[in-house]
């Protein structure tokens, strides 16, 4: 039993109840509390407790020395003495569990093969440990008789743990190491401690009480100080702790308007912060999460409005920049991706440190790296550096210098420590110093480790699990707002509080499954459960009601968490009398009413276009051109004058495009250099070789494994090509012209209407009977006709009534005019020998699916032909005269690069008088 049981029950602030018991009877002068140890439930506890002491002692126009901090499992530690570290006992189970036959561990392991990866084997040590520490909190081991008791339906699977159990201490003794669990089991008090004080925790590990009863034994003074603001509905035990069963149905005085229900995380941020602005003090509150998960979104919000949010809890060292380097460059080291290497380029320190490396500056280093990733879609170092090699000799498709230079840097630097480049990215700037130092720390503490002596290739896994569950601790800016826990709001000053994350799972907090013990079992083992959460959750509910005023204390949550899932209330939150019941039941499962503003998007903003991207055309067009003024003018004007598109910033393959030009580059040279070749093989013989060259000139000699799939498709459709081209010679059709080009700005240009006719024609081939023949290759993943493309059904409302056209008996609409362009051409270039009917234009199909490659003929009458002559110089006058209004609707399923320009409905909705005026050529 405790020597003394002490209630604190005045309105004081809970810091200032402790210190001022903790100075009670204190005669000498300064006050010497250096033999007393105050166990606090967190950090912040010890914080205030300590800051409460400083201003009670300079009252009394004196000093203290303060008393020790520290948190219950750790005082069981002793100061000094080899622990072993977290990783240390991990390895210390990985070795174990290897060097024993599957039969010693079947029972524990439902896969057998998580041990064959270091990765998969640390996250067993890990389960395991786990387990350790949650046996330790209840003052047992794996090997305690009381386990075969409680889980006798497991006793296999405990007795194989015991007996790994004592192989694993006996691992960690080999090397002088111990295991903290096994000191927590026999603890030994620290020197000159005389007394202990237990400062309001509530939920105390059964195996610090024991330890507590061993020091009241011996002579040390154990006061257990209990918070009690008023009449609470529940009872303690004599450990401070609240007894589950008189706490399991007691009724909380929370009022309906202490409750707010958001129905998104982001506005419950933005009404906590709105309730704690209206505080009578300016300043004068605090914020605590019952969900952490909030912390994000809540510091997010305070940023906005230009405050500063502080996490007493700390930052994520594995967030920071120095331990995403460490992870990063060792991942980039082993697998050469260049796609890890553009991670890391975006990190200031790094691509300063590399800049200074490579000789260039950071901008160059990441437009090289984009290069390579998006041109040769190069995937790795290795892959860069045989593209280099490969493409020395082609002008076209060698990398710039900038690249050149890029990819030497890194075959020097590749062999080098993340330690090295932490150690001179950092040499010069303090900011994130701390994070450096810990990360170099963990890493000389696993790296000489001799646990991983004798298992190397655990480092690096070890080294990352370290860093997830490592934080960054750094004291609080000025005038922050800290984003507290759960169990900080007791200690609290502040006289309004906003405690936000109110949601079932936080608040009581469940505790969380294990395979090894479920909830049902640990109330009998001694272990913290859901009851026992439970109770004392709703104990410091209880506190802090009466502690504050209804208005100074509100509970929140949000029906959607921030990863929008759905979130349930606290049902401490609906802790109240049974005929007000249903009413709370309402008020907490009600659709809630949104206090956010949306943007007026229909009247709020228009798009302008700026001064100097009001461009006027050249004096040219093109059949592609054409088809996409008939698409949309507007985005005629976006993509060919403003050259505004679509880019993937990271393909992973070639693109449609991309795909349909390494099929064209082999076809042509095929028509140039064997046009009048006969014989299917030799055909095929002669393509694929061009088209091996020009892969290689584009990829060099090892491409990305979904290229090499593309190339084989590729090559597919080329096999198929030399089949239907063998056959086309033989019916007498000769190739004239490969990629023939109709330059814009020749001597006599050819014109469509007031603007020169600019395009590159795939082919042109004769026959002694048949005239001439335009051929435009298409790739299609299906075979299309050209009548599938040329026209869709009739739009009457369409911007150019010249694009309407009958075809047979059915009302069409031009949407592309590129065959009959191709005629047209044809007819001004060639002598024919009859009239233009001897003109044939047709698709050469190479399709996925080499049973369609075919070509399949565009049979156009002559009035059909005149209308899209029309259409084109139609599209061709009101280029040259500016006009690009009004835009035409997509389809649905189109990926519309400009869409989010239409976002407040009709076109003249969504940009300004001037922009209109000027798309309309009102100059």
């Amino acid at each position: 039993m405790p020597s003394e049981i002490v209630f604190l029950e005045t309105p004081e602030p809970l810091a200032r109840q402790v210190a001022t018991f903790l100075l009670k009877e204190q005669m000498s002068l300064p006050i010497d509390l250096g033999d007393t140890q105050v166990w606090v439930p967190t950090a912040g506890a010890a914080r205030r407790i300590r800051e409460s002491l400083a201003v009670l002692a300079h009252e009394k126009i004196t000093g203290v020395l303060s008393p020790v901090f520290i948190q219950p499992m750790q005082a069981l530690l002793p100061l000094e003495g080899k622990v072993a570290t977290r990783s240390e006992r991990e390895a210390a189970w990985v070795s174990v569990l290897r060097q024993m036959d599957e039969t010693d561990w079947g029972a524990l392991l439902p896969d057998p093969a998580l041990l064959d990866s270091a990765t998969g084997a640390l996250g067993v040590a890990g389960m395991l440990c786990d387990l350790c520490d949650l046996l330790a909190e209840g003052g047992l081991s794996p090997a305690h008789p009381l386990l075969g008791k409680i889980c006798s339906e497991d006793a296999e699977r405990w007795q194989q743990l015991q007996f790994i159990h004592r192989a694993y201490r006996q691992c960690l003794k080999a090397y002088d190491l111990a295991d903290p669990n096994e000191l927590r089991l026999q603890p030994q008090p620290h020197p000159g401690i005389r007394r202990m004080v237990v400062a309001c925790i509530p939920d105390l590990a059964e195996v610090t009480v024991k330890f507590l009863e061993e020091l009241a034994r011996s002579g040390v003074i154990v006061s257990i100080l209990i918070w009690k603001p008023a009449d609470l509905p529940g009872e303690w035990d004599a450990w401070g702790r609240p007894i589950p069963e008189k706490w399991a149905n007691c009724q909380l005085n929370l009022a309906a308007s202490q409750i707010r229900v958001a129905r998104q995380a982001d506005e419950e941020a933005t009404r906590a912060l709105d309730f704690l602005a209206a505080a009578e003090i300016p300043g004068n509150y605090a914020l605590a999460l019952a969900d952490e998960t909030l912390g994000t979104t809540l510091a997010s919000e305070i940023t906005r409005r230009e405050g500063v949010a502080f996490l007493p809890e700390g930052r994520k060292l594995a967030n920071e920049e120095p331990a995403i380097i460490a992870l990063q460059w060792e991942n980039w080291q082993s697998s050469g991706d260049l796609r890890v290497l553009r991670n890391l380029l975006q990190l200031p320190h790094f691509h300063r440190w590399l800049a200074l490396e490579a000789k260039l500056f950071p901008s160059q280093l990441l437009a090289a790296c984009d290069s390579l990733i998006t041109n040769p879609l190069c995937e790795t170092l290795a892959q860069a550096v045989e593209f280099l090699a490969s493409a020395q000799d082609s002008p076209e498709n060698c990398p710039s210098p900038d690249t050149i230079a890029f990819i030497s840097a890194l075959e020097k630097i590749r062999q080098i420590s993340f330690t090295t480049i932490l150690e001179c990215a950092w040499a010069n700037s303090p900011v994130d110093s701390e994070a450096t130092i810990r990360v170099l720390e963990l890493w000389a503490e696993i790296s000489s480790s001799p646990l991983f002596a004798r298992w190397p290739e655990g480092r690096l896994p070890a080294f990352s699990r370290a860093l997830r569950t490592e934080n960054i601790f750094t004291g609080a800016p000025k005038d922050s707002v800290e984003l507290s826990g759960w169990l900080e709001t007791p200690w609290m000053e502040a006289s309004r509080i906003a405690i936000c994350g109110c949601v079932e799972g936080r608040l009581p907090v469940s505790v969380e499954g294990h395979p090894f013990l479920p909830d049902s079992k640990r109330a009998a083992l001694g272990l913290q459960n859901n009851a026992q959460r439970l109770a004392r959750d709703a104990y410091l509910m209880s506190c802090l009601l009466a502690r504050h005023t209804p208005e100074n204390l509100q509970f929140s949550f949000s029906r959607f968490d921030v990863e929008n899932s759905p979130a349930l209330p606290s049902r401490l939150l609906m802790r109240t009398p049974s005929d007000a019941l249903p009413k709370r039941v309402l008020q907490l499962f009600a659709t809630p009413s949104t206090s956010l503003i949306q943007p007026n998007r229909q009247k709020g903003w228009r798009w302008n276009l700026p001064e100097k991207w009001r461009v006027i055309p050249k004096p040219k067009i093109s059949p592609t051109q054409c088809k996409d003024y008939l698409a949309c003018p507007m985005r005629f004007y976006w993509k060919n004058i403003l050259h505004l598109d679509i880019y993937d910033p990271d393909p992973r393959e070639m693109d449609a495009r991309r795909f349909g030009l390494i099929i064209h580059k082999a076809v042509e040279m095929f028509g140039r250099r064997a046009p009048d070749e006969a014989r299917a093989s030799l055909i095929e013989k002669i393509v694929l070789e061009e088209f091996q060259i020009e892969a290689v000139n584009q990829f060099g000699p090892s491409p990305t494994a979904a290229v090499r799939v593309q190339l084989e498709s590729a090559q597919v459709r080329l096999r198929a090509f030399a089949r239907v081209q063998a056959d086309e010679y033989a019916a007498g059709w000769r190739i004239l012209e490969v990629e023939k080009r109709i330059a814009p700005d020749a001597d006599s240009p050819l014109k469509i209407g007031p603007l020169n006719l600019s395009a590159q024609v795939d082919r042109i081939e004769s026959h002694p009977d048949f005239g001439l023949r335009i051929l435009d290759y298409k790739t299609f993943s299906k075979a299309k006709p050209p009548e599938k493309t040329h026209f869709a059904t009739g739009r009457p409302d369409h911007v150019l009534p010249q694009s309407q056209v009958t075809v047979g008996n059915k009302e069409k609409t031009w949407t592309e005019l590129q065959l009959p362009l191709y005629r047209y051409i044809a007819s001004q270039l060639y002598e024919l020998p009859n009239n233009s009917t001897n003109i044939q234009t047709a698709y050469f199909l190479l399709t996925a699916d080499p049973a369609e490659t075919q070509i399949v003929p565009f049979d156009l009458d002559d009035a059909t032909y005149q209308s899209a002559l029309e259409c084109a110089e139609e599209i061709a006058r009101r280029i040259a005269a500016g006009i690009f209004w009004p835009p035409q609707a997509q389809p649905a399923n189109w990926e519309d690069a400009y869409g989010g320009l239409f976002s407040n409905g009709s076109p003249e909705n969504c940009f300004d008088v001037d922009t209109i005026s000027f798309l309309k050529g009102q100059r």
